[in-house]
């Protein structure tokens, strides 16, 4: 039997959806799903009828009934399937079915409520229709064909925002703090938003062009600017809010006219970086976008007391709402990242209510992807699959793939963690087919493999995934994952006494000081104590200069374990330097380590 509905149609017999004659490959459970919904369509059915019918040998939780729901939802429309709090699911389209010889029977009512017209005419079977009928192997040998040309529409989406979109500008400084501006008129800015580095990369001719995206949003009697600008090293992203969308647009051509003077986006060191932004905060120490931007350096570099200190000073002042929020949502980050809970907890609920209030919708998103995270360190994993649901909604209607994207794979990880392979697994491929249908970047599927990672049942299968990543182009969006991976690849070789593979997994990207890091086990592993502790002091003293407190931190720690190269006073440095700048977060990864030092418990 074949069902179609607005521009689908699917054959049951073969689980094959098509949309005006294109073929829409599902996954197996959401197929089966589809299939009970539009055979039985005036039903009402519970989660225990789909689990019996779907999942008959098989158990599982119900959350894997909302997953496969919202994979349906993403490529057939949300208003397709409608809940029915406490009772369960019911298809709610208007529904016809075509027949072996293609004759349309009437539409059928729906207990919703709905009505259809019934279809008198004879349809003419297109094509693709045609080879539904054929013997299910030929079907499959199709798919497997079409996979390679599959060029699949974008879902529908639903935008309660009221906003403007503009193309990406194209910045070049023309001398005497002139500035050209061009557009590309084939990339949109959400592109900008979601992708940065990789868009930059393909769409500049100089390291000194920056590409300047912006999005508008009202905020009642205000509006609000969203912008990115990304050049060779850095990207900046904020808001600003003003009465009219001039004088927002007026506010952000100054502070592109002040950056023009500087070297923020080319110079590589972070810490060079903030120096040029103390620089410009000199005509106006209280500028908030300068103040803002250099809370993320700091917490880009580590510096988490002083990021989170900072954000107290701004939060004690007067601010906008949206600027509360989106300091809250860092804050919340920042606490995250050094094990602080309970701090991250008030900010997230805050910076929550602050975005609903205003209507921002996409920044509801992001916040209750930090909500799961908070949950999470509760061990609440229910409350955090939860908020990871509606920040996929709510990002799909706020038309932002990218966060769609995360909020799935952070659910895989979820259900990785609490045993569920078959909906880690559902989740994995349905994060990995909305990047295919959003046409996101390669460099996004860093995401996914680090969920493989996670996954892996063995610690060979883990390292494979992450050589893969190294292997990849790094992306400064994902820094953190391309040194996790280094590190991993690296003492997984060195366990293994595999010297070059080690030293292979030393790339050009890397921190001077980290490599010397990787030389230095390498060099300690095979009893080479002096080169070892060579590479280590190397390590510590650029780390320190350079204000790379981690690899800093890691330096020192390794060269404590080597107690009988170092002389008294060097031991106490090094015990010092650990106890004033450890974050509780690289405390937490250390511990083991660190109670053979004797500084487990400070």
């Amino acid at each position: 039997m074949i069902y179609k509905f607005k521009d689908f149609q699917f054959c049951c017999n073969d689980n094959i959806l098509t949309k005006q004659g294109k073929i829409i490959l599902l996954n197996e459970k959401p197929a089966l799903i589809l299939r009970l919904l539009l055979t039985e369509n005036e039903k009402i059915h519970s989660k225990s009828n789909i689990l019996d019918a779907v999942w008959p040998d098989r158990v599982v939780t119900e959350q894997v009934i909302f997953q496969n729901i919202s994979y349906l939802r993403a490529r057939i429309g949300d208003d397709a399937i409608k809940t029915f709090s406490k009772k369960g699911y019911q298809w709610h389209l208007p529904l016809s079915e075509v027949d072996t010889e293609q004759t349309p029977k009437s539409d059928r009512k729906q207990n919703t409520g709905v009505t259809t017209k019934t279809e008198q005419t004879k349809e003419k079977p297109s094509h693709v229709q045609r080879k539904l009928t054929l013997p299910v192997s030929i079907v499959i040998t199709l798919i497997i064909a079409m996979v390679i040309i599959l060029v699949v529409s974008l879902p529908t989406y639903n935008h309660s925002e009221n906003t403007d979109s503009n193309q990406i500008k194209v910045i070049t400084m023309t001398g005497n703090n002139q500035i050209d501006f061009s557009s590309l008129s084939d990339i949109s800015a959400q592109q900008l938003f979601d992708s940065p580095f990789s868009v930059w990369q393909k769409n500049t001719t100089s390291d000194s062009q920056l590409l300047l995206a912006t999005q508008f949003y009202r905020l009642r009697d205000k509006v609000a600017l969203r912008f990115h600008i990304q050049g060779k090293q850095r990207g900046w992203t904020n808001y600003i809010i003003a009465s009219t969308k001039q004088d927002t647009t007026a506010r952000l051509n100054t502070l592109l006219s002040m950056l023009s003077t500087t070297v923020y986006f080319t110079t590589e060191p972070r810490y060079l970086a903030i120096s040029e932004l103390d620089a410009l905060a000199q005509n106006d120490p209280t500028d908030p976008l300068i103040i803002d931007q250099k809370i993320a350096l700091y917490f880009e570099q580590n510096e988490l007391q002083k990021a989170d200190a900072l954000i107290d000073v701004q939060l004690a002042n007067e601010n906008s709402k949206l600027r509360r929020g989106l300091l809250l949502l860092l804050k919340t980050k920042i606490n995250l990242w050094n094990n602080k809970e309970h701090i991250a907890a008030k900010s997230i609920q805050s910076a929550i209510s602050l975005f609903q209030e205003l209507n921002l919708i996409h920044l509801e998103s992001k916040a209750l992807v930090e909500l799961a995270w908070v949950h999470l360190s509760n061990e609440q994993l229910r409350l955090s699959m939860d908020a990871l649901n509606q920040a996929a909604s709510k990002a799909r209607v706020s038309k932002e793939p990218l966060l769609e994207v995360t909020a799935h794979l952070d659910q895989s990880f979820l259900a990785a963690k609490t045993g569920q392979t078959e909906l880690s697994h559902t989740l994995l491929g349905l994060g990995n087919e909305l990047m295919m249908l959003h046409q996101l970047p390669d460099e996004h599927q860093v995401e996914v493999l680090v969920n493989l990672s996670w996954m892996a049942s063995s610690i060979d299968d883990k390292v494979r995934h992450y050589q893969t990543i190294l292997d990849k182009p790094f992306s400064p969006q994902y820094e953190t994952y391309f040194y996790v991976a280094a590190n991993i690849v690296a003492n997984y070789h060195i366990q293994n006494n595999q010297w070059a593979q080690a030293l292979a997994t030393l790339k050009p990207w890397q921190r001077r000081s980290f490599q010397s890091l990787i030389k230095s086990r390498i060099a300690f592993a095979k009893n080479d104590i002096a080169q070892g502790f060579n590479e280590a002091q190397y390590a510590f003293k650029y780390a320190q200069t350079h204000f790379h407190k981690i690899d800093a931190l890691d330096a020192a720690l390794l060269l404590l374990q080597q107690k009988t190269a170092l002389t008294a006073t060097q031991q106490k440095d090094y015990q010092t330097f650990i106890q004033q700048y450890a974050t509780n977060r690289w405390r937490n990864q250390n511990n083991h380590v660190l109670q053979t030092t004797n500084l487990g418990d400070q």
